[in-house]
């Protein structure tokens, strides 16, 4: 039997498995053996790389792990491998666990930033967390629909120009869902096909209109936590979140954290 692949936006959203965490930004003082360092990454203008003069993300280092090491990247070569702008400093002296990374208008980044970005924040005694914020464009040709993925329709489409890839990592074609509008994966799923996939219509690779989705496949099936024999129950977790399989705190998306995502996060947006 084929598990299904369900997207709630085609663009940006991760999917969604009945094996599935997503990034791991949340912020809590509890420490639990083999646990991910906190954090917490809010995005500007990611919807709209092509016209936004506020195009930015920001990586909060949340208690117990303020001192940890940021680094920041590109997570897959989308059309491009180029490397963000370094990043810098909040301007606020009391705001100094937060760094930012801030696309300037222009310099091509209309163009290369369309993508994943990361934000990875490390400590000696803990697991690595990686954070990956999606940005795209406003004239991104994937529909926004509560469906299987699937293209946006064309008027007079011509069918040579219509024909559908898809990519893993930014480098691996997946020959086998050529034409396919919507894909299944064996089950089980296997940790392998974590990744993350893009879809482009033949020849328009380049112009940076496909969609982008994160695939992360935990251990232990939905609401359960503590591999590898999974006995722990999972608190519920509200705007998207998603219980992490190893530590059973809820993994909260982008612009929301708490015990259980309930708290939505204000951005700033001062770009001195």
């Amino acid at each position: 039997m084929l598990r299904r692949i369900l997207a709630k936006m085609a663009t940006l959203k991760v999917l969604k498995l009945f094996l599935l965490s997503l990034s791991p930004f949340v912020c809590f003082p509890i420490l639990i053996q083999g646990e991910v360092v906190h954090i917490t990454v809010l995005t500007v203008g990611y919807t709209d790389v092509d016209t936004s003069s506020n195009l930015q993300y920001q990586c909060y280092r949340s208690e117990p792990d303020a001192d940890a090491t940021l680094s920041f990247g590109r997570s897959a070569p989308i059309t491009t491998d180029r490397s963000p702008p370094d990043d810098v400093p909040h301007p606020s002296a009391d705001n100094a666990f937060i760094r930012r990374v801030i696309f300037p208008t222009g310099d091509g980044w209309d163009r290369d930033g369309f993508g994943p970005f990361y934000c990875e924040a490390s400590k000696s005694d803990r697991d690595v967390t990686r954070v990956s914020s999606f940005f795209q464009r406003s004239d991104v040709n994937v529909n926004d629909t509560e469906v299987m993925i699937s293209m946006t329709s064309r008027s007079n489409p011509d069918a040579s120009a219509n024909v559908i890839t898809w990519m893993k990592d930014g480098s691996e074609v997946l020959t086998s869902f050529g034409g396919q509008t919507q894909i299944s994966f064996p089950n089980p799923i296997q940790t392998s096909d974590q990744g993350i996939y893009e879809i482009y219509y033949n020849n328009e690779r380049d112009q940076n209109r496909g969609g982008l989705y994160r695939l992360i496949v935990g251990e232990c099936p939905a609401g359960k936590w503590g591999p590898s024999e999974c006995y722990g129950i999972c608190d519920k977790c509200y705007n998207g979140g998603v219980c992490d399989d190893k530590s059973g705190l809820c993994i909260c998306p982008n612009n929301f954290n708490g015990t259980n995502c309930l708290e939505k996060m204000e951005v700033e947006i001062d770009l001195d």
